[in-house]
């Protein structure tokens, strides 16, 4: 994440007027500007059924990394089941559910990225 300098910085009231924004580029050069906060991805262990924990991945979305292909590379790195869906029931957020207890193991992966 790049960022500019636009107002001067010994400008307090200029500052205080302002709202947070951030902008990302992608490989190709796309840069797509938004407003508030950048949240970071998230990761989450939850329990399932009895003794069954899943790891849940939020945010991906913000950042440009394709949740489909996040999930494919789980399930070959992390030899566990992997599936996207709609996260809070919003179908433009994604959540990537990954089997098991594989926290170290995503972050790993995004670091890559």
């Amino acid at each position: 994440v790049k960022t500019m300098e636009l107002v001067p910085q010994d400008n307090p009231r200029v500052l205080e007027g302002m709202r947070p924004a951030y902008s990302i580029s992608d490989s190709r050069g796309n840069i797509r500007i938004s407003r508030g906060r950048l949240e970071p991805v998230r990761l989450t262990l939850a329990q399932r059924m009895g003794n069954k924990k899943v790891t849940l991945v939020d945010n991906l979305d913000m950042y440009g990394i394709p949740p489909t292909e996040l999930a494919q590379t789980m399930q070959r790195v992390a030899a566990a089941s992997s599936t996207v869906t709609d996260a809070r029931g919003n179908p433009e957020c994604h959540q990537v559910l990954v089997q098991g207890n594989a926290v170290n193991v995503i972050a790993r992966v995004l670091q890559v990225r």
